[in-house]
């Protein structure tokens, strides 16, 4: 009971800070030193409630492995949804509702990036978007994906940027 008290202590604080901070000063950068700032300051924190409440080794030991297993899992989820260049994509054409766009207006955005164009490819092969006669829109099926993630987006960074 010890170890999920204080990694829940933990990864409360953590998350909190985070979602506080990046709510009061969004940005388009992932800042991956900060949120490893936090994840710091998350990790003692949970340390520190084991230690207060067990001071056992094999309890510290335990709870410095599921924070940090957490921490992990939690980072690549946010990088993943929060900096993803798919969802970028699919947020613009789910904003762009029934609208077709047109591809070299998109493209032209993400020229430093030809990472871009690969994943319209892959997102067009896997059933999320269509393209016709240089146009490209949403299936019904990439519009469910998009609003799925830009819940996640919206509580972990605001909004979905590539």
């Amino acid at each position: 009971m010890t170890v999920i008290a204080a990694v829940t202590a933990g990864m409360a604080l953590f998350l909190l800070a985070h979602v506080m901070i990046w709510r009061a000063r969004p940005s388009n950068a992932p800042r991956f030193l900060l949120l490893g700032g936090l994840a710091v300051l998350g990790l003692t924190v949970s340390l520190a409630a084991a230690w207060w409440f067990s001071g056992d080794a094999v309890t510290l030991w335990a709870v410095a492995w599921i924070d940090s297993l957490c921490l992990v899992v939690y980072g690549v989820g946010y990088s993943g949804i929060a900096r993803s260049v798919s969802l970028t994509l699919l947020g613009r054409l789910l904003e762009a509702g029934n609208t077709p766009l047109d591809i070299n207006e998109l493209t032209a955005q993400y020229v430093a990036s030809s990472r871009f164009e690969d994943r319209i490819t892959q997102l067009r092969r896997a059933g999320w978007l269509r393209t016709h006669n240089g146009s490209i829109a949403l299936t019904p099926r990439g519009a469910a994906l998009c609003r799925r993630a830009r819940a996640l987006s919206w509580f972990m960074a605001g909004e979905l940027r590539g």
